[in-house]
């Protein structure tokens, strides 16, 4: 059986039903990053995605298995700088507009001019509340410039089989696109395809990385767009780590252009009780370490970075 594991972004206006639809198939618990909204819009929404969303699902008959992580944006434009950071390597991405909210077409169109622009992987545009819009789909697909082959799915977010036929058929169009139907896989980061060689050497870089500070209580080696390579962490936390820790590197590089502090070195998250750092492992890797909180930070920094370097040197 053939397996391949796609990273398909999901995208649309705020309240369009991208944390429903994710939610309601996701296999593993949703990693969800919402704030309570404070502006005018709170009366359509009181929440709102401000970094991501992030869920699995997996598809399989009796020739392929298919484990698609789904990436959610944000909504409002504000939070753009984030639509190119979760974008990074994406397979296809679904457009989910709200058909009862006719007023949000533009920004839809909007948002969907942007990826166009960004990528040609292949998109569907989720119809969502399609049993309450009274019009037809033609009027809507010319509202978001479809061209007449584009792929419109009416659906329901809330419900699972419906929202799970839109992701299906992301899955088959990205299957069917040209070069399309495999993601990012060891062997693909090596020069020569050594992915055995490839991932004995992360797993030697790890283990030597921990013999080093004995602080340190985790470590993720994990793809630029989020995809878990080696690690050794317990198996229900790494598929969210290395989306989490590929999104922090992603967002602290667009910081430090930002305000000009020059390439981006690592990124620190305190918490009351540890640390997770984040480094950056070249232009196609990310290095994740969580440490215990009385970690000697220079000292974690030091071990990190060598190791981190020789990470990104085997990720070419």
């Amino acid at each position: 059986m053939e397996v391949v594991t796609l990273k398909l972004l999901v995208a649309g206006p705020f309240a369009a039903g991208k944390t429903t639809l994710i939610s309601a198939i996701s296999e593993i618990p949703v990693v969800a990053t919402e704030a309570e909204v404070t502006d005018e819009t709170r009366a359509t929404k009181l929440n709102t995605t401000v970094t991501m969303d992030y869920g699995k699902l997996t598809v399989a008959d009796d020739e392929l298995r298919a484990e698609l992580l789904m990436f959610g944006t944000p909504g409002q434009e504000r939070f753009s700088f984030m639509w190119d950071v979760l974008a990074e390597g994406m397979d296809g991405y679904i457009l989910v507009a709200d058909l009862s909210r006719p007023e949000s077409f533009e920004e839809a169109r909007g948002i969907l001019d942007h990826f166009r622009a960004m990528s040609d992987v292949p998109f569907v545009v989720a119809a969502n509340r399609s049993s309450g819009f009274p019009g037809p789909v033609s009027k809507f697909a010319d509202a978001l410039g479809l061209d007449p082959e584009a792929v419109i799915v009416p659906c329901e977010a809330v419900d699972r089989e419906s929202a799970k036929e839109v992701v299906v058929t992301m899955l088959l169009e990205v299957l069917a696109h040209e070069g399309g139907g495999g993601r990012m896989k060891v062997e693909e980061l090596t020069a020569n395809g050594a992915a055995s060689t490839v991932t004995t050497s992360l797993d030697q870089a790890i283990l030597e990385l921990r013999r080093a500070s004995r602080d340190i209580t985790g470590v993720m080696v994990a793809s630029s767009d989020g995809l878990s390579l080696a690690h050794d962490l317990p198996p229900e936390h790494n598929l969210q780590t290395a989306a989490m820790a590929a999104t922090a590197v992603g967002l602290s590089r667009r910081i430090v252009e930002t305000f000009g502090h020059g390439a981006f070195e690592d990124a620190v998250v305190r918490g009351r009780d540890g640390y997770l750092v984040v480094y950056s492992a070249g232009p196609r890797g990310v290095l994740a370490v969580l440490a215990d909180g009385e970690a000697n930070l220079g000292l974690l920094h030091h071990v990190a970075r060598r190791a981190a370097s020789r990470i990104s040197k085997l990720l070419v």
